[in-house]
């Protein structure tokens, strides 16, 4: 390694220009002396340079944006770490500071901590560390520890409250251990300004595995905590509180209509399923009627658009599925859920909430096909119940039953069966079309003894029906289609 060469001339009249305004010119003219002895021009592996608690040394190269090692310390702060960075940088940014004593101010408490937030797992999130300061610091150091089985570093950059001229320097060789150090140094006759000041941004992944929450702790390794005045006096660590802080890391999980699987929007009291990865230790069932809001110690939490929080009935969990009701009482607009697993994973997303949202129950569960539907033939004063399909082994399981319209005296009414749409503003609302044929709607609102489950009682059906064979079924409840679903005809 080669020595670093003396400073030009014109680099001794910029340090000039920058220190005479602040300095007596015996003062700057001892501080030259110090630099001379301390090794300035002269060949070698080692240099030091020195000013009030402030020194640097290192084995350097002279060449201006190489990659060296280096070791420093402001005020008594040590790190050891690769950079890249120029060296007139390094002497402006970091080891000069301003000589003029900061004015005295009235004593209030620093504190440094890690503003909390939320990453969704194999993705990268942002993590703020703000500081509150008194506006007489120039320079801060200190490490975090993480959970290297939770978080994985990525990079750290300034924050939003420090000046333009700041550097910042990371010591990432031990982020394998969950241990990170960050040095942030301002421009030397800078102090930062006084107040809640955010000093670092830090982007971590969020891995698949591990728990929910991820400690962030401040420490001392692989930087200790060190802060510096603009005058180069050390502040005293243990005059800075800590506050640690963490990021809560969840799945992304995706709500819709157990009926109609939309994402377009649901409605309060109808039923629901969300889909998302560890979202039960197992499956469970419901088995009581008001329903749980717990089942093997997972629960669903919706929180509306008027950030009121209300736990939600379930119906059943599974570790990628769980159906639940969307609380009675949930505005509309829209409205985050968060689902807790036993094990305490999360699980959060965001769906719409409207007054009607209208889906219809198919046989086969897809949101497609036949209808989970029955039709309720009056002849005289018998009345029956039939279905419209049966199950049948294959890829399509269920297959639709011909209804036969029998004889002219018969009365056919069709019922289906959906959610998401009792809150209608009344049956003149409704309208339902079969092969595109208009039929009356004699009742849209809620089946009786079920919870979240509505009925439409369609009919008396249109002989012009017969022969018609597969047909849609179209149910518009307030302006909103629902989705299609089909009947077969004799």
């Amino acid at each position: 390694q080669e020595g670093l060469s003396a400073p030009s001339p014109p680099f001794l009249l910029l340090l000039c220009a920058f220190s005479v305004s602040r300095c007596l010119c015996g003062s700057f003219l001892c501080l030259l002396t110090k630099l001379r002895h301390f090794g300035i021009g002269r060949g070698g592996t080692q240099q030091l340079w020195s000013y009030g608690n402030l020194a640097f040394a290192s084995p350097i190269t002279r060449h201006t944006g190489k990659n060296f090692h280096m070791k420093y310390s402001l005020g008594s702060l040590k790190l050891l770490s690769k950079v890249r960075v120029s060296v007139p940088t390094l002497l402006l940014a970091i080891f000069f500071t301003a000589a003029a004593e900061a004015p005295t101010r009235a004593q209030t408490t620093r504190t440094l901590r890690v503003i909390g937030t939320t990453i969704e797992r194999n993705t990268q999130g942002l993590v703020a560390i703000e500081m509150d300061v008194l506006g007489d610091e120039n320079t801060f150091g200190f490490s975090l520890a993480f959970n290297q089985n939770q978080l994985a570093f990525v990079s750290a950059a300034l924050g939003s409250g420090v000046p333009a001229g700041t550097v910042i320097l990371t010591n990432d060789l031990q982020k394998q251990n969950g241990l990170l150090g960050i040095a942030v140094s301002l421009p030397f006759s800078t102090n930062i300004a006084a107040g809640k000041r955010q000093l670092v941004i830090v982007t971590f992944t969020a891995l698949p595995t591990g728990g929910s929450i991820a400690n962030l702790n401040f420490g001392d390794q692989p930087i200790p905590r060190e802060f510096v005045k603009a005058d180069a006096t050390p502040i005293p660590t243990n005059s800075v509180a800590l506050s640690p802080g963490a990021v809560t890391i969840f799945s992304k999980g995706t709500t819709v209509s157990a009926a109609s699987y939309s994402t377009t929007a649901v409605a309060p009291q109808s039923i629901v399923a969300v889909f998302a990865v560890n979202l039960a230790t197992g499956v469970q069932l419901a088995s009581t009627i008001p329903l749980p809001t717990t089942l093997l110690g997972t629960t669903i939490k919706v929180k509306d658009s008027a950030n009121i929080e209300r736990p939600a009935p379930l119906f059943f969990v599974s570790p990628d599925q769980c159906n639940y009701q969307i609380p009675d009482g949930t505005s509309a607009g829209l409205a985050t859920f968060t689902i807790t697993s036993g094990d305490g994973r999360l699980s959060i997303g965001t769906v719409s909430i409207a007054n009607v949202a209208p889906g219809i129950f198919t046989a086969n569960t897809s949101g497609q096909g036949v209808a989970a539907a029955q039709i309720y033939r009056v002849r005289g004063t018998n009345q029956t119940i039939e279905e419209i399909s049966s199950y049948q082994p294959g890829p399509n399981a269920f297959v639709p039953i011909p209804v036969d319209l029998g004889p002219p005296e018969d009365v056919l009414i069709l019922v289906l069966y959906g959610t998401g749409l009792r809150l209608n503003s009344g049956v003149s609302g409704v309208t339902v079309t079969i092969g595109g044929t208009p039929v009356p709607v004699g009742y849209a609102n809620l089946a009786p003894g079920y919870v979240g489950l509505d009925q439409i009682n369609i009919g008396p059906l249109p002989r012009s029906l017969a022969g018609r064979g597969l047909v849609n079924v179209v149910t518009t409840v307030d302006g909103i289609a629902a989705n299609p679903v089909t009947i077969q005809f004799k």
